[in-house]
């Protein structure tokens, strides 16, 4: 059976997941097919199986191939633990998903178009072989990433709860604090660096422009086109209102007794000097539970549900399935820095 729409998959893989199967949809790997053998030189161990699940194998490799695809250090054990995890769990999912879900080769050439998204096919290809990552483990990699998807959407989704408008109405007013937008402050700031000026005293070079500003002798506009031919010296519009907790913490200590539309006296900062002047305050507001925000609580909700629901069929079918750790440093139990041991290990020949 071939995928829906691609932004509805990526919608889903993104997002609906519980913690761990989340990690799993974003970036998939086969345990059995998609690893790259690492070169062996004299005395060094290629490959073994970390761990079964079912009886199936998860080995070395396929946690080292996923660490290349998240851009994580390949010889970190406490991330090759949590990769391993992971990699357990996705393999309950897809043999889950294996008892009914067949994707197509034309799907998976479809989502790897879109994966490549700006650049050419050709130019993704190439950027993963250059992280070790071969065309053959991409294309199992997008057809696990589909059948999973197809699985959220067979099994999991018609066994969550849908979402009420009391539910949505409930969520809003236990969570007001979240839809309140604190005071906020449309802020024009000149600056002037420390470190470049060449005046000697930038606080009196402040005081000035202050003062020439406030009598209407000089105004933004005249002092931004001086920045040109002054690179220490700088004028900033904020367009966006900012709250008080995103300003630098010398503003907050000036804001309150600054009245609006007039300019502060020099501030001084770690980077330099400022002055400073609020265009605008805005007050503090509620969003309102419109059409918009309806939607956004009810998708959130969705989601939620969706990861309990799968959340309690992964516990479930883990109490059920035959899974072996056989490197006992990649045990969830196992120390952090644990050395990486000789033991119970089965090698691959």
């Amino acid at each position: 059976m071939e995928s829906g729409s691609v932004s509805a998959k990526s919608t889903i893989i993104r997002t609906c997941a519980a913690a761990c199967f989340a990690a799993l949809l974003t970036t998939t790997v086969s345990s059995q097919n998609a690893f790259q053998t690492p070169s062996a030189t004299d005395g060094e161990l290629v490959d073994y199986i970390a761990a079964t699940v079912n009886g199936e194998a998860v080995t070395l490799s396929a946690v080292r191939q996923e660490l290349r695809w998240r851009d994580l250090p390949l010889v970190d054990v406490s991330e090759q633990r949590r990769i391993l995890q992971l990699l357990i769990q996705q393999q309950l999912f897809l043999e889950e998903a294996q008892n009914f879900v067949i994707v197509s080769d034309a799907a998976v050439e479809r989502e790897i178009d879109r994966m490549a998204g700006a650049m050419s096919r050709e130019t993704y290809l190439a950027s993963r072989r250059a992280a070790g990552i071969s065309e053959g483990d991409v294309r199992e990699r997008v057809r696990e990433q589909l059948m999973l998807f197809d699985l959220v959407q067979r099994e999991f989704r018609p066994k969550t709860a849908e979402v009420s408008v009391t539910d949505i109405e409930g969520y809003y007013q236990a969570n007001l604090k979240e839809f309140t937008l604190q005071e906020r402050y449309r802020i024009e700031q000149v600056f002037v660096s420390s470190t470049s000026d060449t005046s000697g005293d930038s606080a009196a070079r402040l005081t000035t422009i202050r003062q020439r500003l406030t009598n209407g002798d000089l105004t933004l506009e005249d002092l931004a086109n001086e920045t040109d031919d002054d690179p220490s010296l700088l004028v900033v519009s904020t367009p966006d209102p900012q709250p008080m907790n995103l300003l630098l913490p010398e503003f907050q200590n000036a804001l309150p007794t600054l009245p609006q539309d007039e300019w502060s006296a020099p501030i001084s900062t770690e980077s330099g000097w400022f002055l400073i002047r609020v265009q605008e305050t805005l007050p503090t507001t509620r969003v309102p539970l419109g059409t918009e925000l309806r939607t956004q609580i009810q998708r959130r909700l969705e989601q939620q549900r969706l990861e309990s629901t799968m959340n309690a069929w992964l516990k479930e079918r883990e109490t059920q399935s035959d899974i072996r750790i056989l490197d006992e440093t990649l045990r969830p139990d196992s120390p952090p820095n644990s050395p990486q041991s000789t033991q119970q290990r089965t090698t691959l020949e």
